[in-house]
């Protein structure tokens, strides 16, 4: 059976709630800090083991070279510019069309 509870004793219960509620808050916090430490670092990591000249390659533009076949990534790059050269001469193919 549930006992009654003073006033000042509900008082007490509600104050101690609140203390392990911002205890758990902030411990939550600094968990997620922490992650998201872990993870800025395995991206850094992995960052900085990938060339500079492939930094600036979009994703879209490798996923289309890959369409067409298995590249590889010392010619990742001038594949990237065969591409943009074709697109270049199908846009102006078509403009010539019309």
């Amino acid at each position: 059976m549930a006992t009654k509870l003073s006033r000042e004793e509900k008082k007490r219960l509600v104050e101690y709630l609140k203390t392990l509620k911002r205890i758990n808050v902030a411990a939550l916090q600094k968990q997620l800090e922490k992650c998201a430490r872990n993870c800025e670092s395995k991206v850094l990591r992995r960052l900085n083991g990938v060339s500079v000249t492939l930094r600036n390659v979009k994703v879209k533009d490798a996923l289309e070279v890959e369409r067409h076949h298995r590249p590889h990534i010392r010619t990742l790059l001038s594949d990237i510019d065969k591409l943009h050269k074709n697109e270049l001469k199908l846009q102006a193919s078509v403009y010539e069309q019309k």
